[in-house]
């Protein structure tokens, strides 16, 4: 069913106000009710009801900029809810980036701003993810944070690099080939069906423990038999490693370009760091690097931000002057988190999403054309 906003109407009311956070979100929130209420009295507050195919499962409400107000082309996302039920199904996601259109296509927006407390985690986390910064604590005490819209501001968010953090699969080289190469013997010596190429494309990026069980269930593989995929998976893997991969045109002259600046640099990828750093003594890559990571050095792996932050601490580099480059949500999600500019490259596999709709200071069709200035 497809995620929609709609207008707030007497037939569509009492079920918004029945709506309901859970209970340790309530602190962060005004009731629907509330909201309404507050909009009937102030004409650039504007309310949408977040619907999921007649249902509706959301509300949030939005502050467009007053006439020659300064700054000019403010605006504020001032409600924002989903109902405790449907909560953890990414509708929430579907539903800001409705709302980011929404006023990305009123065509005078310059920034938009949020505001949470402090202390909330969740908040914090889901709209760094959009590439909101946070700026300030606001005279009520609540946290701002803002994001430049249609690049108006681009470079104001992106400090002078002093360290780069560069993803590896499909940022640096293509390893799709490995991949298919490799899943396709571990289920053939488990007796199953092979997952296809593009299968493979949409899935690789979260981890091996994640792309193993996720061609298992793809296939109708009992997940009693992760254990010898795994097994199977590492030994396919170091044997046929960087036979199928290619590294992407204009990685090596870009990697000379940010080498040439004299700045600390690591790989940080999810791929198992044996695997990763023979792949790139095999492609010649591995010289550029001061640092290499793979997903079992921290306890967690990206999309969550400790493999940065614990990166930035390797590198002696300020998350805010480190730029990561990667190719997918994945890494964006994490820096965005971890407090990181962001570059991402036009290619790779970003779970077959448009990379451009993913929030990032540079978008670049070959490493060597980032810009550095």
């Amino acid at each position: 069913m497809t995620v929609t906003l709609q207008p707030i109407t007497r037939e569509n009311f009492d079920a918004l106000a029945c709506l309901s956070v859970f209970e340790h979100q309530r602190d962060f929130l005004a009731s629907n009710s509330y909201s309404i209420a507050e909009a009937s009295f102030n004409p650039f507050l504007r309310t949408r009801a977040i619907y999921l195919g007649e249902e509706p499962v959301g509300f949030l409400m939005y502050l467009a900029p007053e006439p020659h107000e300064e700054p000019a082309g403010e605006y504020g996302i001032w409600r924002f809810m989903i109902d405790a039920k449907h909560q953890g199904k990414g509708l929430g996601r579907q539903a800001l980036q409705l709302l980011l259109d929404e006023i990305r296509a009123c065509g005078d927006a310059t920034r938009i701003f949020i505001s949470y407390m402090p202390d909330n985690a969740d908040a914090q986390r889901f709209y760094a993810s959009f590439g909101f910064r946070e700026t300030e604590i606001d005279e009520s005490g609540e946290m701002v944070a803002v994001l430049a819209v249609d690049g108006r501001e681009q470079g104001s968010g992106q400090e002078r690099p002093q360290a780069f953090i560069l993803d590896l699969d499909g940022t640096m080289v293509d390893t799709l080939g490995d991949f298919v190469a490799v899943l396709e013997r571990v289920l053939t010596e488990l007796g199953l069906p092979v997952v296809d190429r593009a299968f493979v494309e949409k899935t690789v990026g979260r981890g091996s423990e994640h792309l193993i069980r996720s061609c298992l269930a793809q296939v109708g593989g009992a997940p009693e038999l992760y254990e010898r995929a795994w097994a199977s998976y590492q030994a396919q893997y170091r044997a046929l490693n960087g036979q199928y991969a290619e590294v992407y045109p204009g990685v090596r002259e870009g990697l000379q370009r940010l080498r040439a600046l004299g700045l600390p640099m690591a790989c940080l990828t999810n791929k198992p760091a044996a695997f990763a750093r023979e792949l790139l003594r095999v492609k010649g890559l591995d010289g550029f690097f001061d640092k290499v990571f793979g997903g079992d050095d921290f306890e967690r792996k990206k999309p969550d931000p400790l493999p940065l932050l614990k990166t930035c601490e390797a590198l002696g580099s300020e998350p805010a002057k480190t730029w990561m480059i990667g190719d997918s949500s994945n890494d964006a999600q994490a820096a965005h988190a971890a407090g990181c500019s962001v570059v991402l490259v036009s290619y790779g596999y970003n779970h077959g999403e448009p990379i451009r709709q993913v929030p990032a200071q540079q978008y670049v069709d070959r490493l060597d054309q980032i810009v550095l200035s």
